[in-house]
């Protein structure tokens, strides 16, 4: 399920707010389209969500009686709020490579020789895996740095961290995990060959098991500071966020903590 907003932000930016798995090819006439017609002055900016498992009656923009989501919410009233979509796979990996290359997976690289359900399985890259989305593919940062666009993305990648980091597949910055923190995530393993799960700083591994009590905080100070660093440079931000995937840690402002609506 997809639920995809666009609202014009500060200095003609835009966001775009995706649940797991949407093939996209509207979303890339969407933003040529809007380059072009930007062109005589400052191109916008995109920021793109994408939040894995979470449905789109979990937030209150369509329906949920409790859930709090005041900022999805802001973005869905004055912006616009799609009803009908279309997902390319899913699960995690081949819904990522449908979305950043416009391609279904079985066209693009991301597929499998099993059947259902262990195709389930293993069109997902484990920490094991040694594959990753083709280089031969175009990806949206490829794409928008010809227009001179920098790009980052912060979160959860899972598209191969064997020579296929985001920084390999046109990103210029990456602040986030190779792949599913249920992959080898503390503070016990699940699979006792597999090594805790990694934070990547672009290609240098700087925590290993990460802590993923801290991480969403700190994935909005990467955001920020890369926002800020691009003030005067249209640039493209993608948000993948770690949660709602299981398992969940919340951070110490939100730990034991009950934020519903009465």
């Amino acid at each position: 399920q997809v639920v995809y907003t666009v609202q014009s932000i500060c200095r003609r930016g835009v966001i775009m707010t995706f649940k797991t798995g949407f093939v996209f090819a509207a979303a890339v006439s969407l933003l040529l389209a809007s380059i072009t017609v930007a062109a005589a002055a400052r191109p916008p900016n995109f920021v793109l969500f994408l939040a894995d498992d979470m449905g789109f009656g979990d937030v209150g923009c369509f329906g949920h009686p409790t859930i709090l989501t005041p900022s999805i919410d802001a973005l869905a009233h004055s912006g616009m709020k799609f009803t009908q979509f279309y997902s390319a796979y899913p699960i995690c990996t081949p819904s990522r490579s449908g979305l950043l290359t416009a391609r279904l997976p079985v066209r693009n690289g991301i597929y499998s020789n099993a059947s259902v359900p262990l195709d389930m399985i293993f069109r997902v890259f484990l920490p094991n895996a040694l594959g990753g989305l083709p280089a031969k593919e175009t990806t949206i940062p490829q794409v928008l740095k010809t227009a001179g666009y920098n790009s980052a993305l912060i979160g959860k990648w899972h598209l191969g961290h064997v020579d296929c980091l985001p920084t390999q597949r046109g990103f210029d910055e990456f602040y986030g995990l190779p792949y599913a923190q249920d992959e080898g995530c503390p503070p016990k393993c699940p699979f006792p060959p597999w090594p805790g799960v990694p934070l990547y700083d672009n290609m240098t591994i700087i925590e290993q098991p990460v802590d993923l009590s801290t991480l969403t905080p700190r994935y909005n100070q990467k955001a920020f500071e890369f926002i800020d660093k691009n003030k005067d440079n249209p640039f493209f931000l993608m948000m993948s966020y770690d949660e709602v995937h299981v398992p969940l840690f919340a951070s110490n402002a939100y730990l034991n903590k009950e934020f519903k609506a009465s």
